[in-house]
Order: structure tokens, then C-alpha cells, then sequence
């Protein structure tokens, strides 16, 4: 019997700044989680958005936003003023999607509980920005922007979720005769090459 489709209430997600419970999917009012990248520890996503518009133009700018103080959406709006106040680099408009992405991937990689609640708490196949009237990262206040922090979001999410995947297909049950003889239990063993596995067990059976 087929499967009936999910109605496409449930299939996006639809959240604004000012959803309480999916804030911490907003970068402008989540605060206290840092990330790091390329070395260098940043007070949030935003900060770090904002800051690349100046690394080559404005490189005291940049570091001005990198130091504000951490852990309060004040200092994320202050990021985000910051960042309209000096010169774009040239390439802004080409490499500003690659930026964004590249900062929600460190902040949900990074902090395991927010990783847990993107990938289990946010089931669906989009995530919508909405009431927004930037028409470019969100919905433009009556549907018709690009979306496209939705779409980092996204693409994060399936991102972590194909690694969960292959963390998860990377380990397999032990079989009765398996490597798990060692201890007596049933165990978890990695994955190798049936050679491999064979010359284990002749080792073993040696040294029983």
C-alpha cells in the first residue's frame, strides 16, 4: 500500500528571528556559540559573515568585528551594523553563499547540541525564512525572496546527515566467530577488507 505524502505543513519548516522556539536556527538572535575557522575563534556565525566583507578591503574593520564582546545578540547586531559600514570587497557577490555556508556548518558541527537538534528537531525537506523583508537571505516579507538562508540551513542539515550516515555505515555488528571473541560480547567492529578480517582470525586462533 502506498505511502500517503506528508502534508507540506510538516515537510517545511517555517521560522522567523522572532520564533522562540527555533531561534537557535537564526544567526542574528542565537548568541553563545562561537565557532572557530581556519584558526581563528569568532563570536558567532554573524560576526564571522559580516567580517569577510572586509578582508581585503578594510582589514581593521574586520578584526574590530572579530573582538566584540561574545555571547549576547547585542553584539551580533552590532556585527551586522558594522558590516554596512565599510567598502565590499569585489568579489562579494560571488563568494557570500560559500561564506554563509561555511559558517553555520562550523556552528552545528561544532556544538553537538545544536547539531542533535538540526538533525533530529528539524525533520522535514526545507527550511523556510519567513516575515522577513531581506528578499535575498529570507522571503521578503510576503514570499517572493530567494530564501537563501533557508537554503544554507538546508544543505547543513543534509550535510551533517550524510555524515551521520557514514559514521553510522562505518561500524558493523559482530558476528558469532568475530573479532568480538576477544572479549566475550557482542561488539561494534569497524569495516575492513574480508583479507584483513581473515588474517585477524588466523592471528587469533595462533594466539588462543
Amino acid at each position: 500500500m502506498a505511502t500517503k505524502p506528508q502534508p507540506a505543513s510538516t515537510r517545511i519548516i517555517h521560522f522567523s528571528g522572532q520564533t522562540p522556539e527555533l531561534q537557535w536556527l537564526d544567526n542574528l538572535c542565537c548568541a553563545g556559540y562561537p565557532i572557530q575557522i581556519d584558526g581563528r575563534s569568532w563570536p558567532s556565525t554573524e560576526h564571522y559573515f559580516q567580517a569577510q566583507k572586509f578582508v581585503t578591503t578594510c582589514p581593521e574593520l574586520m578584526e574590530r568585528i572579530r573582538t566584540l564582546p561574545t555571547d549576547s545578540v547585542e553584539s551580533n547586531f552590532e556585527a551586522k551594523r558594522l558590516g554596512r559600514s565599510g567598502r565590499l570587497r569585489a568579489d562579494w557577490e560571488q563568494v557570500k553563499y560559500s561564506i554563509m555556508r561555511t559558517a553555520v556548518l562550523a556552528k552545528f558541527s561544532q556544538h553537538e547540541e545544536l547539531r542533535r537538534r538540526l538533525l533530529h528537531d528539524v525533520p522535514c525537506e526545507a527550511i523556510f525564512v519567513e516575515h522577513c523583508a531581506d528578499a535575498e537571505w529570507g522571503d521578503g516579507g510576503d514570499g517572493s525572496g530567494k530564501n537563501l538562508f533557508g537554503k544554507v540551513l538546508t544543505e547543513v542539515r543534509d550535510t551533517l546527515a550524510q555524515q551521520e550516515r557514514q559514521q553510522s555505515s562505518s561500524f558493523l555488528p559482530a558476528e558469532d566467530g568475530d573479532c568480538s571473541v576477544m572479549s566475550g560480547k557482542p561488539a561494534l567492529v569497524l569495516k575492513m577488507p574480508a583479507k584483513l578480517q581473515h588474517l585477524i582470525h588466523q592471528y587469533i586462533s595462533v594466539s588462543g
